[in-house]
Order: structure tokens, then sequence, then C-alpha cells
């Protein structure tokens, strides 16, 4: 394999983890505070120990990826197939089908936009019964008086 290959493999690399890290920790950190929540009921889910925990190696993963990122725009390198067209593939069609998968497609894509705004909603719905939502405005209104000067 050529050493650019595997050098933009592990850039791609990089930059999966440092975007996929900050997610796993959210959820390590959720659940860790819905433990304690359970104990507890006043605790404090999140606070600067805990997110501080998980910051030092998030710091050198970031780190690392944009070390990477700069070595590659310093030495050159890059894909030689990123500004050519996708190759196409021949393929023998029915004109026939062309009309029933048109019609295929946007029922696809109708029950998908169905399926997400369920989700959306149902996430929403699920936001508000366990009490986000009225953290959320509190956090915003606090935020916004001291802002002011007022709080």
């Amino acid at each position: 394999m050529k050493k650019k290959k595997v050098f933009m493999m592990i850039q791609s690399a990089l930059c999966f983890l440092t975007m996929a890290y900050p997610a796993v920790c959210a959820l390590i950190i959720y659940s860790r505070g819905l433990a304690a929540k359970a104990a507890d009921p006043t605790a404090w889910i999140y606070s600067r120990e805990i997110v501080g925990e998980y910051m030092l190696p998030f710091a050198i993963l970031a780190i690392a990826t944009i070390v990477m990122a700069l070595a590659g725009i310093l030495a050159g390198i890059r894909d030689a197939d990123q500004d050519k067209p996708a190759k196409s593939i021949e393929m023998k069609k029915n004109p026939a089908d062309d009309e029933a998968s048109g019609k295929r497609k946007n029922t696809i894509l109708t029950i998908t936009r169905c399926v997400v705004l369920a989700a959306a909603i149902a996430l929403i719905i699920i936001g508000i019964v366990n009490g986000s939502a009225r953290d959320t405005l509190y956090k915003a209104i606090t935020i916004c008086t001291e802002c002011v000067g007022l709080g």
C-alpha cells in the first residue's frame, strides 16, 4: 500500500474518532448521571469535574487530527480521484421500469420523511415529559439575565 494511501486512512480514522468520541462520552456521562440521580434526585448530572475527566483525551485527539491535516496539506497529500466524476455503470434499462421506480422512490422518500417527523415529535414529547425543556428554559433565562446584568 502506498504511504499516501495509509496517511489518508489514518487521517480519516482520526477524523471519525474526533467526531465519535464526544458522543460516546456524552452517553457515558449521561448514564453515570442517571445512576447518581437514582441515588440522589438533586444531584447534578453534568459538572465541570465530570466533563473535565473526558476533555484531556479529546483535546489530544483533536490536536492529533489537526496536526495530521496540516501535515497532509504541507506534504501535498490528497486523493487523486477527488476531482474526477464518479464512474457510471452501464445497465440495460426498461423504460417501463423508470416510471415504477420513480413512484417507488417517492414512496420511500415520503415514508422516510414521516418516520423522521414522528421520531422528532416523539423525542420532543419525551424531552418535555422528563423535564429537559424546563431545564433548558431555566438555563436560557439565567444566561439572558446574566448578559443583561440582572443576574
